[in-house]
């Protein structure tokens, strides 16, 4: 927050002297601005009051400020992941490789494994190691609320880590979502819990895949018709499972939706789960 009010306090033209005044030190804000002290919230409520923001107005701003600069290095790095471009994946692997070693900052560490998890899913031999997967979830499970940075890791990992690893993820993203009411972040959740419904299903937890398509069911944004039809899709799947002559045409016909609505990509990963899920079981 701290950071955010310095880019506020330039992006006004106020010295720090000048927000300061009658409110705390130069030297108290200065601290704040860096992250290296808290304030109170009388003090906070103050310096908006001097910025001339409101408090939904400064919130509002830290989420769009969040949106540009997380996401930029995400949209890249999917980018490259859907083309296969392994040699691009590698160079944002290094780049992040190279920050961490440079600063300690774990999140570099953590961009870095989840780069490394992408690329074993085109190439094995970029398997990461084991403490490399624990030290990531080991971040996740650390965080008190997940943000954009920790939700869009996770989305990128869940399809591709240990399955009873993802498992317990989940139950966190499940309890840590009741934070958040931000659009994006239920659309990441609602596309996590539908990935993570495709782990369940194939271990045969149909419960699971039932309690996640429950939590979607209340995230889902009635206008994102892609993600209406994924989550129609895997919850045809799962009544098919009990049918002792099951029709397949409604799941063809929910198919050729998403292939309309879709990116390649995403729709391959939906035809491969029915084929083999559904078709050659």
């Amino acid at each position: 927050m701290g950071l955010f009010f310095k880019i506020l306090r330039k992006e006004r033209g106020l010295s720090l002297e000048q927000c300061s005044k009658g409110i705390f030190s130069k030297a108290g804000l200065s601290k704040f601005e860096r992250g290296h002290s808290d304030i109170t919230l009388k003090k906070f409520l103050l310096l908006m009051e001097r910025l001339d923001i409101s408090i939904p107005e400064f919130l509002n701003y830290i989420n769009n400020r969040e949106l540009s600069t997380v996401t930029l290095f995400f949209d890249k790095v999917k980018q490259a992941y859907k083309q296969g471009n392994t040699s691009l994946l590698l160079h944002y692997f290094q780049q992040e490789e190279e920050k961490y070693e440079q600063t300690a900052i774990i999140s570099y560490r953590i961009k870095s494994t989840m780069i490394l998890i992408l690329l074993s899913s085109i190439d094995g031999c970029y398997k990461p190691s084991e403490t490399r997967v624990i030290e990531l979830s080991n971040y996740l499970f650390e965080r008190e609320r997940w943000y954009l940075f920790e939700l869009l890791i996770f989305k990128n990992s869940v399809l591709l880590i240990n399955p009873n690893l993802s498992s317990l993820l989940i139950t966190e993203l499940i309890k840590k979502k009741k934070n958040n009411n931000i659009p994006i972040y239920n659309k990441i959740i609602s596309e996590t819990l539908l990935n993570s419904t495709i782990v369940e299903f194939n271990k045969k937890n149909y419960d699971i895949c039932l309690l996640y398509l429950n939590e979607v069911k209340h995230l889902l944004d009635p206008e994102d018709f892609f993600l209406k039809y994924v989550y129609q899709l895997l919850k045809e799947c799962i009544k098919l499972k009990h049918k002792p002559d099951p029709n397949y045409d409604r799941l063809y016909f929910l198919l050729d939706i998403l292939d309309t609505l879709g990116e390649d990509y995403q729709v391959v990963i939906y035809k491969n789960f029915v084929e083999k899920a559904i078709f050659t079981s």
